[in-house]
């Protein structure tokens, strides 16, 4: 379902210092999508439109719309539910009262080092370690959640864990049926998972293009509704 093409399509230039902000941060790929259709579309660094790159941190606001699918359908009762229920070895003083909310909204009190410079940082061997899901269980709940926001990649990983025994499927398969396909998406995707435990790295890593990841922009800027069709109950 490729994207309408306006009117206006590429007919005004990016300025200077917009060019200046693309190479300061190396961008490959820019789009503006104006009235549900493409008004502006510029790459750089040799990609294009089919390029896939990473979603980094996109992913997380992904799982977050597979939570509300999974509890649409029955597959995670409620967002009260207490994390052990899916997760039973989860240790740390406070693992007992640790609830998926509390992760979907990052309140976990995970102990975790959400640190990008330090080659040390649980966050940088994440990305590399053979068996992620045991490595996350070994990371204690040491401060009480519910008490206050605080970034953490751990929370949307510890939540990939918790779907991954909830759904029938994977969740890459789930993401796909539920809204890769819906949306019409024109290029597959990769997901990078874990081999040893077929866990998704759930913080970080689909590939995909750029045009495909806006789709999730327009699916949240009309309340979970592509074209008529509710894909994510509006209330969640």
């Amino acid at each position: 379902q490729p994207w309408p093409i306006s009117q206006d399509y590429n007919k005004v230039k990016s300025t200077l210092k917009l060019d200046s902000l693309h190479t300061a941060n190396k961008s490959i790929a820019y789009l503006i999508i104006k009235n549900d259709s493409l008004w502006f579309e510029e790459y750089y660094d040799g990609y294009n439109r089919d390029s896939k790159t990473n979603s980094f941190s996109m992913a997380k606001s992904m799982v977050a719309a597979a939570l509300g699918k999974a509890l649409e359908l029955g597959y995670i009762t409620s967002l009260e539910d207490k994390v052990k229920k899916y997760l039973p070895e989860l240790s740390g003083q406070y693992a007992d009262d640790l609830t998926v909310k509390d992760l979907v909204t990052m309140q976990s009190g995970l102990k975790w080092d959400e640190s990008y410079n330090s080659p040390f940082s649980v966050t940088t061997k994440a990305y590399f370690y053979d068996n992620l899901s045991e490595t996350m269980l070994q990371l204690p709940i040491s401060s009480a959640p519910g008490q206050g926001f605080k970034y953490q990649s751990g929370d949307t990983q510890l939540l990939a864990m918790v779907l991954s025994e909830a759904l029938p499927i994977s969740l890459s398969e789930f993401l796909s049926t539920y809204f890769w396909k819906p949306m019409g998406a024109e290029k597959e995707a990769l997901w990078q998972y874990n081999a040893k435990d077929g866990v998704e790295k759930a913080y970080c890593c689909i590939a995909s293009n750029a045009l495909d990841f806006a789709r999730f922009g327009k699916l949240y800027k009309d309340k979970g509704t592509w074209y008529g069709n509710s894909l994510l109950d509006s209330t969640y």
